[in-house]
């Protein structure tokens, strides 16, 4: 099992855990992999020291996300232009659009920011990690911005189907990642969008320290629990856990590249 998306610095923080072996031995089950992303600029740098701690069981991505888009800068940008050719670095973000809320950066600055990083991200050849949050029309033109074939991975997904539907079309090499919000008993929509994607296009991912899953909730998430986001995920396509454990786990590997 591979947890597509965390955020382990502060999964470690928030549980006031020592270190990620303390973490881990906490928890029942571990998936194999992790992919750990560092958004903010105070955070990148424990990203890639956690990775580098543990190469055997983990991957980073970088990037700035677009509640932080007031802290990007040139200086910013070459950092992760930089951190783009470490061994151990798989993607650039979490990046994109998030109007959730009234305290968010201004639209224009989040976009002006977003298409900077997609820009670089694309002509480095990385994959996208994209975080896209009731953003979903100024998100599909930048979308469409993109050259056919970028990989991308839409993280936490819990739009609507009508975008899902739209950005399914686009000729990237898009999977979506679904986290423990589709375990909430009123998110049935949510439910209903992970009959929309394809088995290969499907992710799973944790998010923790957020979004605990049921039976959980209430929790600090971690990692250990991917295993029942992925129950829930199997269910609703039909397939038993240990299949869509190895399809995820391919897809994750073959759209992030180790």
């Amino acid at each position: 099992m591979i947890d597509s998306h965390c955020h382990l610095p502060w999964t470690i923080e928030k549980g006031g855990f020592a270190d990620l072996e303390a973490l881990k031995a906490s928890a029942e089950r571990w998936p194999e992999w992790t992919v750990d992303c560092g958004c903010e600029t105070g955070e990148i740098d424990k990203t890639v020291a956690l990775c580098e701690a543990h190469p055997d069981s983990m991957r980073f991505a970088v990037g700035i996300h677009p509640l932080e888009a007031k802290s990007y800068s040139d200086e910013v940008e070459r950092k992760l232009v930089g951190l783009m050719s470490h061994p151990l670095c798989v993607a650039w973000g979490e990046i994109g659009l998030d109007l959730h809320g009234d305290d968010v950066p201004d639209l224009a600055l989040q976009v002006e920011v977003c298409r900077r990083q997609f820009a670089k991200a694309a002509e480095l050849g990385k994959t996208i990690t994209l975080h896209a949050r009731e953003a979903d029309e100024p998100m599909l033109p930048l979308l469409k911005e993109l050259p056919a074939g970028q990989k991308l991975h839409l993280h936490c997904y819990t739009g609507g189907a009508e975008f899902l539907r739209e950005v399914l079309a686009l000729p990237l090499d898009l999977c979506v990642g679904f986290t423990g919000a589709i375990t909430f008993p009123k998110n049935e929509a949510l439910r209903q969008n992970v009959e929309i994607v394809p088995l290969d296009r499907i992710l799973v991912e944790t998010d923790s320290p957020y979004l605990a899953p049921v039976p959980h909730r209430g929790k600090v998430c971690h990692p250990g629990y991917v295993f029942d986001v992925a129950r829930v995920v199997a269910e609703r396509k039909g397939v038993p856990p240990e299949e869509l454990d190895r399809i995820a786990s391919a897809n994750t590997r073959r759209l992030y590249g180790f």
